[in-house]
């Protein structure tokens, strides 16, 4: 069974201003680690077309599967679908569904504006729940999802429904309380003779207890103990606070 790599794009102006704070990023990590997943790279983009349509390109590209959050509701600044039609080379079309059920909710014809909200890459499909006014929409391998937080939680789950069980890391990690300059070494030899485990090292000048989390990430769960082990015999029984799984 093997991992899948994946890409996040973030989408919006107002990221990248500071008035709104990404969290979609995080629970899209958090909530698709069981299933194999494993995230390359985060890249938050502004509204600008042609950027998005490279960047998505090249994701697209690089990883197994793509996620992007934002720019999917019907204002000037919702580019997402318009940027990655443009990116593969198809057009933007107006999905039926989606127009049928803007006349429900609205009671009448949509407006022009209105039926933004029924745009699609031709070729998509659209996976709708209770918020099918934002959709679930995959083209190829990108999963396009709404930037409201609450939307996008619970398109995830549904992404967890399709993409099924699959190949998750283990995380373990060692808590020290000795200066990270001190470890730094014992660090540094692991990493280069370990390639497939990733270690993480902490520092916080705030915890009373210790002062360096040291993490251990891997998808073989004896060679990661084996690992932890070794790290743990290496330094000073009454430096290691305690060990978390």
């Amino acid at each position: 069974m093997k991992t899948k790599t994946s890409g996040i794009i973030i989408i919006g102006d107002e990221i990248l201003s500071g008035m709104v704070k990404d969290t979609n990023s995080a629970f899209i990590i958090e909530n698709l680690r069981d299933t194999g997943v494993e995230i390359k790279r985060i890249l938050t983009i502004g509204d600008d077309i042609d950027e998005i349509a490279h960047e998505i390109r090249v994701f697209a590209d690089r990883y197994d599967l793509v996620f992007t959050s934002g720019g999917i509701g019907p204002t000037h600044d919702d580019v997402t679908i318009e940027a990655i039609s443009k990116g593969f080379g198809v057009e933007t079309v107006k999905h039926n569904t989606l127009i049928e059920h803007l006349r429900k909710i609205i009671g009448k014809e949509p407006s022009e504006i209105q039926q933004r909200m029924s745009l699609i890459p031709k070729g998509a499909e659209v996976i709708a729940d209770k918020d099918i006014a934002l959709p679930l929409i995959i083209f190829r391998n990108i999963y396009i999802l709404p930037g409201i937080p609450k939307c996008l939680q619970r398109k995830i789950l549904i992404i967890k429904k399709i993409l099924g069980q699959g190949l998750s890391a283990t995380v373990k990690r060692v808590y020290v309380n000795d200066f990270e300059s001190v470890i730094a070494p014992i660090l540094n030899n692991l990493v280069s003779n370990n390639k497939h485990i990733k270690i993480g090292s902490y520092p916080t000048m705030d915890k009373s207890d210790y002062k360096v989390m040291v993490s251990f990430t891997g998808y073989d769960k004896d060679e990661l103990d084996r690992l932890v082990q070794h790290f743990v015999s290496m330094i000073p029984n009454d430096k290691i606070v305690k060990i978390e799984i």
